[in-house]
């Protein structure tokens, strides 16, 4: 299974989708108060978003112009080694 499958597209801000934990976009959870969109997780210096500020609604599959790159890549990688493939776009989208 894809590392993939633990993520969904989420709007942030009204302007880009990110890919956030599943676990963690549960409605009843207020903790923590800012998530991390998968892009962010690596980072030294990760950006949270304002759990307020991430739409309630899945994306199914968010047009290219409002996709976070980033998120776009990581996606792309994992499902590459889910299917025995080495991820090759090193989540730079």
């Amino acid at each position: 299974m894809s590392r993939a499958a633990g993520y969904e597209w989420r709007l942030f801000a009204e302007t880009e989708a990110h890919l956030y934990r599943r676990a963690l976009l549960d409605p009843d959870l207020y903790w923590p108060p800012m998530l991390l969109a998968w892009c962010e997780e690596e980072r030294q210096e990760p950006l949270g978003h304002e759990r307020t500020a991430i739409s309630a609604d899945r994306i199914a599959a968010p047009s290219a112009t409002v996709r976070c790159p980033r998120c776009s890549g990581l996606l792309l990688d994992a499902n590459a080694v889910a299917r025995g493939e080495r991820g090759v776009r090193g989540g730079q989208g």
